[in-house]
């Protein structure tokens, strides 16, 4: 009995330090995360035109945050990509709005940010306090309205290892080629709805993203169509160029999956957000790449 007890309260500490492993990665992680999310909705929000043009739809539907994520999802970059998916999931729950401050230093257009929690505590909200003038500018709909954060993760592995995990995996599992459903339900399963197409860890979280952006999407204009349920949503004819490209990057790298996942979340007035595992050579080719297609656009 005493070697059983003794088992027992040794998987207990175990049980009772991976929870504190979780929450202590969830708090460095979601603190990170929310940073940059008040950080690129105040980006958003220094463009005149974008807050005068998308304002409302902010208050209405949220703000879009389309993180691009390069990681791989073989070696250890894998539980990277584990933490940022938590992480900008969290986001979900989190809100931002603006309030009028003092006159300010010269050149200091945020004078403070304060969080508060909610009563159930599944709200944060983030209010960011701005200078006087700074603060006239900001469009009647958006002072002191709060705003929520939406945000969706794409994800593509760009480096040899993920390369040759799409190798494996295209030699091993048959997915039936290519797919023109028009719906991301018919994505997830296949031909007769019974059985779940066999995917990946970076397949799920792109198609997810993608029925969030599509719901997103339809909140804006459904063409017509009723439907509550996001999965039972056609392909809205904004997102089809993405939608192919989700199919293709299981089987092998489809850079343009980030792309058009970049592209759709700014057209709706959203921000975007690009990251690898350190922040340099990865994140900085896709931020020049980014920034060389938005400067062909204007």
């Amino acid at each position: 009995m005493r070697k059983m007890r003794d088992a027992v309260e040794e998987k207990e500490r175990e049980v009772v330090q991976a929870k504190w492993e979780v929450a202590r990665r969830r708090a460095i992680c979601g603190g990170q995360a929310a940073a940059i999310a008040v950080t690129t909705y105040l980006n958003a929000l220094s463009d005149p035109a974008r807050r005068e043009k998308f304002g409302q739809r902010w208050v209405n539907q949220g703000f879009i945050i389309t993180f691009e994520g390069m990681l791989s999802a073989a070696g250890k970059e894998l539980g990277m990509i584990e933490d940022a998916s938590v992480a900008i999931d969290m986001l979900r729950d989190f809100e931002v709005k603006l309030e009028r401050g003092g006159d300010g230093e010269e050149g200091e257009n945020v004078e403070d940010v304060r969080v508060d929690v909610g009563a159930l505590k599944n709200r944060i909200t983030f209010t960011v306090v701005l200078k006087g003038d700074t603060f006239e500018k900001i469009p009647e709909m958006l002072s002191g309205a709060t705003v929520r954060f939406f945000p969706v993760l794409f994800q593509m592995g760009v480096d040899i290892k993920q390369w040759g995990k799409n190798l494996v995996t295209s030699s091993t599992t048959s997915r039936g080629g290519p797919r023109t459903a028009a719906s991301v339900g018919n994505y997830l399963e296949d031909g007769d709805g019974s059985e779940p197409v066999p995917s990946d860890l970076l397949t799920d979280l792109n198609n997810k993203a993608l029925t969030r952006l599509n719901k997103y999407y339809h909140e804006v204009d459904n063409f017509g169509y009723q439907g509550s349920d996001s999965k039972e949503l056609p392909i809205h004819p904004s997102l089809g160029t993405l939608f192919n490209f989700v199919q293709e990057g299981g089987r092998k790298i489809q850079h343009g999956v980030l792309d058009a996942a970049g592209d759709a979340g700014f057209e709706v007035g959203g921000g975007g957000v690009i990251y690898c595992k350190s922040g340099k050579d990865r994140t900085g080719m896709g931020v020049t790449l980014r920034e060389r297609q938005w400067a062909e656009r204007r």
